[in-house]
């Protein structure tokens, strides 16, 4: 007990103490300062210094320490808003679209690399998340026609104007929070449409109704003209921003590695081995014990399925971390393996499986050494993601429209024409 004892603690604690352990944040009491479950000290903005990345060498790193965004000086907070929303609406929309899993990391990895190159005051979010899906869609092969990608943004356009799912109780902030997180933010504007204007009161039910009875999009209007020459003039943009190369982003996602590295790790089995082992038990059962062999098969087979189910819930947990690492730019900052360890870690944490951490921890074999400051502040990243005070605005960014920092407003700011059209 002791032996293992320890070994749980070397596992649950991460390099220097920078968070502890699921079963202790669980267990701990709520002391006077109310403290989160993550760490705030470095969950929020991650650190703007560069990272190689897939795409870059030693020798092509850019020296900047810093976005587009942020040299136009807006505030590390605000553009970690901004795209919150962005991959929001890319979740929505990839969601009623009935896109995999790999394309929408993909989309999420354009947008995060276009916004590395170019700041939020020169080009909307919507914009931009449209010729992200437009782009992702043809990378990953999988045919949506353009007019699909316009009627499936103009309805998440509208739900997020009606501010649809917006639970009002999940937006209330403790007591006890920093004050440093209760400053508004100046930059960051919500907007909805004139019917809540008029009445927020207005329930989920009654929001729903609202929506239900709009008439469909015409094609052949100019709203739908509107929005078309912004999906194509974009994703142009885009282009050329990143270099026209974009065949490699499908094979740098975290989800690639993920499946390899749990097998390594044993946490994946076979389920078909399960089978032809259990196959074989039965056929060399004795007659003369076939009551008692039975009941050990029996015992063994549950053992067998409880043990897949459990790997299948590892995997699954790992799976939607990977995808909560979307949400972020971490596919900018550092690798995909460290990104897919990070997600193995946490969902291990949350499922009580040990992994050896001696004589090493055991994601040296994938990384290498040298990366534990770096593991670290991924998993607080995402752990942050479950934390709704880490930044003033954050379930806003999720659930309502932004009104976009582009100078003289977007194409479907408030004011403009799709605005006062779909109004």
């Amino acid at each position: 007990n002791e032996v293992k004892t320890l070994t749980m603690n070397q596992q649950m604690k991460m390099i220097d103490g920078t968070f502890t352990s699921q079963s202790e944040k669980s267990s701990s009491t709520v002391d006077a300062t109310n403290e989160s479950i993550v760490d705030r000290t470095i969950h929020q903005i991650l650190p703007f210094h560069p990272k190689v990345t897939p795409s870059t060498t030693a020798s092509t790193t850019t020296s900047t320490s810093t976005t587009a965004s942020i040299q136009v000086v807006i505030s590390p907070q605000t553009e970690f808003l901004f795209r919150v929303n962005g991959t929001s609406i890319l979740a929505q929309t990839t969601t009623l679209l009935r896109l995999s899993s790999s394309t929408y990391a993909t989309a999420t990895t354009i947008f995060h690399r276009f916004y590395h190159r170019c700041s939020l005051k020169e080009y909307d979010v919507w914009s931009v998340s449209m010729s992200c899906v437009f782009l992702a869609c043809k990378i990953g092969e999988e045919v949506r026609r353009m007019s699909e990608i316009i009627l499936v943004f103009v309805h998440v356009y509208r739900r997020m104007r009606l501010a649809l799912d917006y639970d009002y109780d999940c937006n209330s902030y403790n007591e006890n929070v920093d004050d440093n997180k209760k400053k508004p933010n100046k930059e960051f504007k919500t907007a909805s449409c004139s019917i809540l204007e008029k009445n927020d009161k207005l329930t989920q039910e009654e929001r729903q109704n609202i929506l239900r009875y709009i008439r469909p999009l015409p094609r052949a209007g100019p709203v739908y003209k509107e929005w078309e020459e912004e999906l194509m003039t974009m994703e142009h943009v885009i282009l050329r921003e990143l270099g026209f190369s974009l065949y490699w982003i499908p094979e740098s996602h975290p989800h690639v590695f993920l499946l390899y590295f749990m097998k390594v790790l044993e946490l994946v089995g076979d389920d078909d081995n399960t089978k032809n082992e259990n196959s074989t038990e039965k056929q060399n059962d004795d007659c003369s014990n076939r009551e008692k062999g039975q009941h050990k098969i029996e015992g063994k087979n549950e053992k067998a399925n409880n043990d897949n189910d459990k790997q299948k819930d590892i995997a699954q947990v790992a799976w939607n971390y990977c995808n909560d690492s979307c949400r972020l730019d971490l596919c900018v900052r550092y690798r995909p393996e460290l990104i897919a360890c990070a997600a193995i870690y946490l969902s291990c944490l949350d499922m009580n499986e040990i992994l050896p951490c001696n004589p090493r921890p055991w994601w040296y074999i994938f990384i290498g050494p040298n990366h534990d400051e770096d593991l670290s502040i991924v998993c607080n990243a995402l752990l942050a993601l479950e934390d709704l005070n880490c930044v003033t605005g954050f379930y806003d960014a999720m659930k309502k429209y932004v009104v976009s920092l582009v100078d003289g407003g977007s194409f479907n700011d408030p004011g403009s024409y799709i605005w006062n059209a779909l109004d």
